[in-house]
């Protein structure tokens, strides 16, 4: 179970990305491995020169949400590699809500996925993800200098 203090810790390190900044999460969930967060699809920052939202919009969730469900985990990680499958366009200005779970957590390597939704809770896109563990979470070794 995480507490209070530890996600907003686990949020404090996700917020360092100026990308992630600007997206302004709501966790809905977190626990360990487990986590499901919501943001609005912002016509000014993700529309494309299509009028819809941009690819990379998602793509850009789902490393972030993938990379916060290992951080539950008490692991700080980096990115190997993702794969994201889109199944239906994100509406401009619509709140997308994301479900990442964590399905291998290994000692050098972890395995996620994370599937995107949309308000009626139509699957947006799938997504998978491998991370490579460089050691104890960050915000567990905050904790001790507290």
């Amino acid at each position: 179970m995480i507490t209070e203090q530890e996600q907003q810790k686990i949020m404090k390190m996700v917020l360092l990305n100026p990308f992630d900044r600007l997206m302004n999460y709501e966790v809905v969930t977190m626990e360990p491995g487990h986590l499901v967060m919501k943001t609005i699809a912002q016509r000014e920052i993700v529309e494309n020169s299509y009028q819809s939202t941009h690819g990379g919009f998602l793509f850009g969730l789902a490393d972030t949400y993938m990379g916060a469900a290992c951080f539950a985990h008490g692991k700080s990680v980096t990115t190997m590699g993702l794969r994201i499958s889109y199944i239906r366009p994100v509406v401009l200005d619509s709140t997308v809500t994301g479900t990442a779970e964590v399905i291998h957590n290994g000692r050098n390597t972890m395995r996620t996925v994370c599937d995107f939704r949309d308000e009626r809770g139509r699957l947006l896109a799938h997504c998978e993800g491998t991370f490579y563990v460089l050691g104890k979470a960050l915000w567990m070794m905050e904790e001790t200098n507290d």
